[in-house]
């Protein structure tokens, strides 16, 4: 026997001590006006004590009180208005930490030193018996209203939201006012009130007591409006007009920025303001009536409503201020919900009553209850919060946390074993009262908190525990009986074969542990010899079972054994036997049960198949019998691996477009492969266990889709399904080349099947706002640039496609230009500088003046003018973008290069001084001089040496100040370089009177020839001399024409002319060949000699002869004496004949040549 012994006891729910402590009272920002304030919060179950901190200002540094307390309120009195910060430390034994800093407000209206009047419906109201005002008296003063008429006195209010008079049917209040100098300027003033009716009201009305006035000061209320008004002698005037209000919701406005409404949901509207506009006392105050301009100063206009409260300030007071006294009116009539601290139930079974400290319009509670109050289940815990509207009608909240820390009495059915005893004990604290019972005999068992029995069948009890509030709780259990002890047994003695085995024929499903007398632990015992065996069993629950068998031996069992392999579901399996017999007995009989329900028989030693028709494991029996008459069995499972469950989805998709293979393939193994065949359209695809193919088809219709799931051990099979892909439309569209700043169109160009039609159409343009769901779309780029717009379109059965293109809105070049210096008949270029991205410009026009003068990139022009030219460069790009600019362009003179130099030829080392003549428009010129050796100068006019042989062409160049420049070249000979000077042709022009000439001069020698004297003479004698200057190159002729012409002797007639070209007497040159430098003509056939010359001659004396036939003449030089001293034989021609003679060897002095012929002898005289 065993005493079995249960402590009952609960768990209860307590808050973690992390839990932020919470500020109960005052409630963050409020305004009161007690000086003496009770500060609560929320008490914490772990806190051992709380520290309060409370200051006038939020860093604590001028701390008014810091005191320590176990309660959870502290009950403090302040001697001054302010605003005060405080919070809470929650100390514990393991750790503290502190609340929130909250702050509230001491203030009082009556701290305003002009305060007036203050009219409280919840001070100095004296009533009748029957609830009606017989007068109301200032808060703040001696002042009172009074109504001596019962009929006319308003009804007291008293309710849970705030008190009131109520004024009906002509009730109100009059009184003469005792208070000095209350003027209605420069008064602010409070009035709570609230209208029931749409008349004409008048809650508030001040005047002097004057026959004949109208009121000084009302407030006036109609529906949905209120005013202002003053009055003097003759006529009233609205001094704040008609101001629109409502009484259904929450709000504040302000009329001329000081007065203003607030509407309450329920008590109807503050109406706040300020007034000035008389100076006269006010002496008489009617509340609820309008005080009529007369004598008897009748009231007239009755309210219809309830009023709270008025105040009279007698000032402008500050915005602050006024603010303060709205939030002290405000929070005194509709304190902040509290619901009080948090609650720690440690106590008692009573509900625990949650309840708001004031009556509101409506509550809502965590629970959903709609009431003042809930109660909260003795066992239960946690946060419960309810919320209410205040006066304003906003929502105000406030939540509590109850804690539990009463254990829960929650008795357990129990199961004790036969013949124990059980013992039930209570963990409640002191303070309860209990009551044991047995429910099915109603008996009373104990009255402690402590319950001992002894059972012998189930029973069912209660236990009641009282505590001293009168509340209570019950708890009904069972108490079961375990029989096990009883039930198991081994059966009556028995004779078996050897190797039989014994064991429990009852009660061996409830047995956890065996213990036999042989030692064994196992469930059943092999018998091998004859004797008594006893059993010692065990169950769960601990209780004991013995028993005792005798046991006979008649034989020796078989040796049993067969095996099998695991096979798939589907495939046979193959038992095979390796049963023996132990002794000299036979196998006589096989007994087959395959665990499925069917057995085989036989007397025959075989290898049974069996196919089973589903997976699992079988148990598998055989039993083998001898011809003894002892059998043996033996159990093995059979396993039948089950098959994969193949299948997938989905059975549609769309033409082109992705479609995601779901293997929903289930097994209770693993998959080792999946075989995917997608139709005619593929070959095998082989994934792993966890790939989800994703497959395209080009074309649409039916197919079979085949998954094939093999297992890790081989294990397989297969699904195909009916596959269906519908034909998907092919999107594409086209749209409209722009340049930037101009829409771009598109337009749908997609394509799909007839019985197909596409019937959406979705843009993804960038940059636009609005969705485009039309085959047509547009969109206003900001700027030029690659944009991707994309085009999706759905068809009839819902598949789609999508195209994006990359569009490109083309820029606008911005053309512009530069352009060198322009001078006037040289070549200046215009250069490109036109820029633009993304693009090429292909196309160029330039034009001058309106006209166009070139296509290229980079033209080059020259001006033949100093103008001004308006040029135009006009570009465009391939996209057809164009932009265009003008400039002015000025041409400028070129300056003129001119120089000479005094020496033209010569050998080296050869000195030549360059003189610089250039001019130019501009007042300064550069020059840069090229000698033509490598060497160059800037000098104006330098000298250079050239110290080689060589022709060269020393080059000057001079620039002006805007830029333009020119060049000019000359050549100098370095080198040894003849002159020859030939005349090659003269032409006489003889008229009647005159004679002139021309001639044809050829330069044969190597120097230029620059300056000549041209010489013409005829027969008569007459020269004309005439001088030349150029440049006659080497090589070259020049023809003269001589512009003096000669007057013909009537004496002597022209018979010939000649013409000779010579250098000037002042050149230093030399004419190598003076036997060219002249020629003649005759002009009749006559025989005639000219003089020789030159005379006086020098180193050759030349004469000329025309003759009429070719002759030979002889020529012979006498001197002075008639010495012949040189004789020449001359062929001469038909014609003009110039003979050459040289004298070189002659002395200085005269001499004569005689001329002589067969015909004739002429002398002629020189001198050497």
């Amino acid at each position: 026997m065993k005493l079995l012994i249960i402590t009952l006891f609960s768990i209860y729910s307590l808050m973690s001590f992390a839990q932020t402590p919470s500020i109960v009272y005052p409630k963050n920002g409020q305004v009161l006006e007690d000086t003496a304030i009770t500060l609560r919060w929320d008490a914490n179950p772990e806190a051992t004590s709380y520290q309060i901190t409370l200051a006038t200002d939020s860093l604590f540094q001028n701390k008014i009180l810091d005191s320590s307390t176990t309660l959870f309120t502290f009950y403090f009195s302040l001697f001054t208005s302010n605003t005060y910060f405080w919070f809470i430390k929650y100390n514990s034994p393991s750790t503290s930490f502190n609340s929130s800093v909250f702050k509230f407000t001491v203030f009082s209206p009556l701290e305003e030193d002009s305060i007036k009047l203050w009219f409280r419906a919840d001070k100095n109201i004296r009533l009748t018996n029957d609830g009606k005002v017989i007068s109301w008296k200032s808060y703040c003063s001696n002042d009172s209203v009074w109504q001596p008429i019962d009929s006319l006195r308003p009804n007291f209010k008293d309710d849970s939201f705030y008190p009131s008079l109520e004024f009906l049917n002509n009730k109100h209040l009059f009184g003469q006012i005792q208070s000095q100098n209350i003027r209605n300027y420069n008064s602010s003033f409070f009035l709570i009130t609230k209208p029931n009716t749409v008349e004409y009201l008048i809650p508030i009305a001040f005047n002097k007591p004057l026959k004949n006035s109208y009121t000084c000061l009302e407030v006036e209320i109609r529906l949905n409006t209120y005013a202002i008004w003053k009055g003097n002698a003759s006529a009233y005037s609205a001094f704040r007009g008609y101001t629109n209000i409502t009484n259904t919701s929450s709000f504040s406005f302000t009329i001329n920025e000081n007065d203003s409404i607030w509407a309450f949901k329920n008590i109807g509207f503050l109406l706040k303001g300020k007034v000035n506009f008389k100076t006269e006392n006010l002496s008489q105050l009617a509340i609820g009536a309008r005080i009529a301009a007369n004598a008897a100063n009748t009231r007239t206009n009755f309210y219809k409503g309830i009023i709270t409260e008025f105040i009279l300030i007698n000032n402008f007071i500050a915005p602050n201020r006024r603010m303060l006294i709205e939030q002290s009116i405000l929070h005194r009539l509709t304190p902040p919900l509290n619901l009080g601290p948090n609650i720690l139930r440690r106590y008692g079974f009573c509900d625990t009553v949650l309840s708001t400290e004031k009556m509101y319009e409506s509550y809502l509670w965590s629970t959903g209850d709609t009431t003042r109050s809930i109660s909260v289940g003795a066992q239960d815990t946690g946060w419960y919060w309810c919320q209410v509207p205040n006066l304003y009608g906003q929502i105000m909240r406030d939540s509590v946390y109850v804690y539990n820390f009463i254990p829960k009495q929650d008795i357990q059915d129990t199961t004790i074993c036969l013949g124990d005893s059980i013992t039930l004990n209570s963990v409640l604290s002191s303070g309860y009262s209990y009551l044991w019972t047995d429910k099915q005999t109603s008996d009373t068992l104990s009255t402690s908190s402590t319950l001992s029995m002894n059972l012998s069948s189930n029973r069912l009890l209660a236990l009641t525990v009282f505590d001293t509030l009168g509340c209570i709780i019950t708890d009904s259990f069972r108490i079961f009986i375990d029989s096990f002890p009883i039930q198991a047994s081994l059966g009556s003695d028995i004779s078996l074969c050897k190797g039989d085995k014994i064991g429990l024929v009852s009660g061996n499903s409830e047995a956890d542990s065996i213990f036999w007398n042989t030692g064994n632990a196992d469930s059943l015992l092999v018998i091998n010899s004859a004797g008594q065996y006893s059993i010692k069993a065990i169950n769960t629950r601990g209780c004991v079972a013995r028993d005792t068998i005798v046991v006979d031996i008649h034989g020796v069992t078989p040796y049993v054994a067969f095996s099998t392999l695991p096979v798939c579901l589907g495939d046979s399996t193959v038992f095979i036997d390796s049963s023996m017999s132990l002794d000299s007995s036979a196998l006589l009989h096989w007994a087959w049960d395959f665990g499925n329900g069917t057995t085989f028989d036989t007397n025959a030693a075989a290898a049974p198949r069996m196919l089973y028709d589903s997976s699992g494991l079988f148990t598998t029996k055989l039993s083998v019998s001898t011809d003894s008459g002892c059998t043996n069995y033996a159990y093995s499972q059979v396993l039948v691996r089950p098959l994969p469950k193949p299948n997938f989805s989905p059975l549609t998709a769309c033409q082109n477009l992705d479609v995601s293979f779901q293997n929903l393939t289930t097994h209770s193994d693993s998959i080792l492969s999946n075989r995917w065949i997608f139709g005619q359209y593929d070959t095998a695809y082989t994934s792993s266990i966890n790939a989800t193919p994703i497959r395209q088809f080009a074309i649409y219709g039916n197919i079979i889709c085949e998954l094939k799931a093999m297992d890790i051990y081989g294990c397989s099979d297969s699904i195909g399904k009916n596959f269906f892909v519908r034909p998907s439309p092919t999107a594409n569209f086209e749209y409209t080349p722009v340049c930037d700043g101009t829409p771009v169109y598109f337009n749908d160009n997609s394509t799909t099947e007839a019985f197909n039609p596409i019937q959406k159409w979705e843009w993804n343009i960038p940059y636009s706002t609005n969705s485009q769901f039309s085959q047509a779309a547009s969109q206003l780029f900001p700027s030029a640039g690659f944009y991707s717009v994309s085009l999706k379109v759905a068809a009839l059965n819902a598949c789609w496609d999508t195209v994006t293109i990359p569009i490109k809105v083309h820029a606008f070049p911005m053309a512009n230009f530069g352009a060198t210096t322009f001078c006037k008949g040289a070549k200046g270029i215009f250069i490109d500088s036109s820029t633009l991205v993304l693009d090429t410009i292909n196309f160029y026009q330039w034009s001058s003046d309106g006209t166009p003068f070139s296509l290229k990139k980079n033209p080059s022009v020259i001006f033949n003018d100093t103008n001004s030219h308006n040029i135009s460069l006009f570009v465009k790009t391939s996209a057809a973008c164009a932009d265009e600019i003008s400039k002015n362009i000025k041409v400028h003179n070129l300056p003129k290069p001119n120089f000479i130099t005094d020496k033209e030829y010569g050998l080296p080392p050869l000195e030549v001084q360059f003189t610089n003549l250039s001019t130019s428009n501009t007042s300064a010129i550069t020059s840069t001089w090229f000698f033509g050796d490598g060497v160059q100068s800037n000098i104006f006019s330098p000298k250079h040496i050239y110290q080689d042989s060589a022709v060269f062409y020393p080059q000057l160049i001079v620039s002006d100040s805007v830029g333009c420049s020119d060049s000019m070249s000359k050549v100098v000979y370095v080198v040894y370089a003849a002159i020859d000077v030939a005349v090659v042709d003269v032409v006489a022009q003889i008229n009647a009177s005159t004679i002139g000439y021309s001639c044809t001069i050829a330069n044969f020698g190597k120097q230029n020839i620059k300056d000549l004297t041209l010489i013409a003479r005829n027969n008569s004698g007459t020269e004309i001399s005439e001088n030349w200057h150029g440049n006659l190159l080497s090589g070259n002729s020049i023809n003269f024409n001589f512009t003096s012409r000669v007057k013909i002797s009537d004496n002597e007639p022209i018979k010939y002319f000649c013409v000779a070209a010579n250098l000037v007497e002042s050149s230093p040159q030399k004419d190598e060949k003076i036997s060219n430098n002249s020629m003649c003509k005759d002009v009749e056939n006559q025989f005639w000699i000219g003089n020789p010359y030159p005379n006086p001659a020098n180193d050759k004396v030349f004469l000329d002869i025309v003759m009429p036939f070719a002759q030979t003449i002889e020529l012979a030089i006498t001197d002075i004496n008639g010495r012949k001293i040189k004789t020449l034989a001359f062929n001469g021609i038909k014609g003009l004949n110039q003979i050459s003679m040289p004298v070189f060897e002659l002395q200085q002095g005269s001499y004569s040549i005689s001329i002589q012929s067969m015909d004739f002898l002429e002398v002629r005289k020189f001198i050497k």
